[in-house]
């Protein structure tokens, strides 16, 4: 069922806003256009805080923004960098986990059996346990993305591309405000007669 309009409108003229401190805290954030970065960037556990900082730093360094659009644009460039950079680790988690299976396989070709036999052998014990767990620590890696490499080549492709989008406009951007810097307020080159 869709609501009436002026329903909805007279509905919302009997508010008077947020009561509690929690509902004022949200409310004062309503009119937040971006900086979703700097205050909780949305980086998933084991990922450093500091170096994704120092690069949205530099990145605002290089380019200046001044603008809401280029601090967009900013954010979309680091955003950009952190996706690929996951993406990246993942597909090296998949690839490492590959080669530590096809390891344990050729060294321990029934696993379980292997730890039977082994016994009082505590060195090839530690070896397959000291397997077992970076192929866990790989499949936790890898977990989030799909193991197939053509869908990972598209996810790159399309981050890639945003990513160049991003920094295309932002140097366009750049240059355009370059430009108006050199050039007065009718479009010519200010220029100081001396008498």
């Amino acid at each position: 069922m869709v609501a009436n309009p002026e329903i909805c409108r007279a509905n919302g003229k009997k508010s008077r806003g947020p009561v509690t401190q929690k509902g004022k805290s949200i409310a004062s954030q309503n009119s937040t256009r971006h900086g979703l970065l700097s205050v909780n960037p949305p980086l998933v556990m084991g990922e450093d805080l500091e170096i994704f900082q120092g690069f949205v730093q530099s990145l605002i360094d290089e380019y200046q923004p001044t603008t809401a659009t280029e601090k967009l644009l900013v954010q979309q460039v680091a955003m950009g960098w952190l996706k690929l950079n996951r993406l990246w680790q993942a597909e090296a988690a998949i690839a490492n986990l590959s080669i530590l299976r096809a390891e344990m396989n050729f060294k321990f070709p029934d696993a379980l059996q292997s730890l039977i036999d082994l016994g009082s052998d505590r060195s090839g014990g530690t070896e397959l346990k000291s397997l077992q767990a970076q192929i866990r620590e790989e499949e936790k890696k890898s977990l989030a993305l799909p193991q197939d490499t053509d869908k990972l080549a598209r996810y790159e492709r399309h981050i890639s591309r945003g990513l160049n989008q991003a920094l295309e406009h932002l140097a366009t951007i750049r240059q355009q405000r370059q430009n108006q810097d050199s050039m007065g307020s009718y479009g010519y080159k200010t220029v100081q007669l001396v008498k």
